[in-house]
């Protein structure tokens, strides 16, 4: 039997030549190229064929394969490698398409609410990123919370602001090299408030047992031993400084975060210290819209087929691997763009409601559409009257007539009046324009 990475001899070229056509089996081993198939698929897709000529026909493959392979040496010291399918391609395609192209142009149609919206969606990832499935809040109660800012009291609240705060964080820790310095200050704000400082950077001292399972991750895992964690995740963090023109960033990151998301470096982990590094590799790398794609919520319902894909039983090839978090990297790159879509058209129905009240005029109008994109925005009489031109007492009764409707509140601050946006102005705005059709 020929093992897989081992030359086939030019004997078992012709035993299995003698069984198939070189047309039958280039069709074979197309097909079985861009509908990636390991060596398991590959015996059921030649069931019709003898024992010896499928092992032939999976060393012709594998020997294939490897000629065109691009290693990736990633803080380990097995070799592991992927060779560029249709299939992996397309979605690298697709990605670059989507965060160059339309992603950005999505994003710029949002104008002054663009930076509402990605609080708003790294609220939600971090929700969905944080949650364990046996907690009791549901994913509504810890966005909520997110949402209003208060104080954490348990320990679900405490990840899951940290978390929150740390990804909000990203474009300023992508500023530096990515080394030891910037993983541990990552770990820190992670656990911040969970444990003393020393313990919190402490790395793993105990073994995992092989058979365990890595966050919400199943499957068997060859977990590197406490001893090898930091000679590992050095190694790591150094492969991912070499720049190889071979290898798409994309390809890169997330070895990078699935390896150490596997090793487990420190003795008190969370699921969000291999996302915060990727998201800084992403970045550095140039695709900072990466930082608001839900991957998260896609990954939930794809963790899977992630113990097959990964290469630990695959003799290092990562080809699988690589094609499904591609593919779930580009599922949430498109839900990113259908979130902005949509948040698009529903600033276009809140203005266009706001256009055609008639107890409005345009001034009040401009100041709802800014309040609505712009929470926080506060609004002054004399500000007011300058912008337009217009006496005091205009200026006055245009704001005053805002608060009279529910649309604004007021308060005194020193001796001028400031103005800011009802609590829940988008919804109410919504509701008032269908109690007038």
């Amino acid at each position: 039997m020929v093992e897989p990475g081992v030359t086939p001899s030019r004997q078992q070229l012709r035993d299995l030549l003698a069984v198939m056509t070189p047309e039958d089996l280039h069709t074979l081993l197309r097909l079985a190229n861009q509908d990636y198939a390991y060596e398991e698929e590959l015996a059921k897709r030649t069931a019709t064929l003898d024992e010896d000529a499928r092992t032939t026909a999976w060393s012709i493959l594998d020997f294939a394969r490897r000629v065109c392979a691009h290693e990736i040496t990633l803080g380990t010291v097995d070799s592991r490698w992927f060779i560029p399918t249709p299939e992996i391609l397309r979605h690298l395609h697709e990605i670059d398409t989507l965060a160059f192209g339309r992603l950005s142009t999505a994003l710029g149609r949002l104008g002054d609410e663009q930076q509402r919206f990605a609080s708003q969606t790294l609220m939600d990832e971090t929700t969905a990123a944080c949650l364990m499935p046996d907690e009791s809040k549901s994913f509504q109660d810890v966005r909520e919370f997110l949402g209003h800012g208060t104080k954490p009291r348990t320990r679900t609240e405490r990840l899951v602001v940290n978390f929150y705060t740390t990804m909000r964080d990203v474009p300023r820790l992508a500023s530096a090299p990515l080394g030891m310095d910037t993983v541990l200050q990552v770990q820190r704000m992670l656990t911040k408030g969970l444990c003393a400082e020393g313990e919190c950077t402490a790395l793993r001292r105990k073994n995992i047992p092989r058979r365990t399972t890595v966050d919400r991750w199943p499957g068997a895992y060859q977990v590197p031993l406490a001893r090898e964690v930091e000679p590992t995740l050095q190694r790591m963090l150094a492969a991912a400084k070499r720049e190889d023109p071979w290898v798409h960033p994309l390809v890169r990151g997330l070895l990078l975060y699935f390896s150490l998301l596997n090793l487990r470096p420190f003795e008190l982990s969370d699921v969000g210290l291999a996302r915060a590094i990727f998201q800084i590799y992403m970045h550095r790398a140039g695709y900072p819209v990466l930082q608001l794609m839900p991957i998260s919520q896609v990954l939930l319902h794809r963790y899977g087929e992630y113990a097959r894909r990964w290469p630990a039983e695959n003799h290092g090839d990562l080809t699988g691997f690589v094609s499904w978090a591609l593919e779930s990297v580009w599922r949430a790159l498109e839900t990113l763009g259908r979130n902005i879509d949509a948040r698009v058209d529903e600033n276009e129905r809140l203005r266009s409601q706001l256009r055609f009240d008639p107890s409005l005029n345009h001034r009040q109008r401009t100041v709802l559409g800014r309040a609505i994109r712009l929470p926080g925005a506060t609004f002054y009489i004399d500000y007011h009257r300058r912008s337009y031109d217009i006496a005091y007492s205009t200026a006055r009764a245009d704001l005053i007539g805002l608060v009279d409707r529910g649309y604004m509140r007021v308060q005194r601050q020193g001796h001028a009046f400031m103005f800011t946006a009802a609590p829940g102005l988008r919804r109410l705005v919504t509701t008032k324009s269908k109690g007038r059709t």
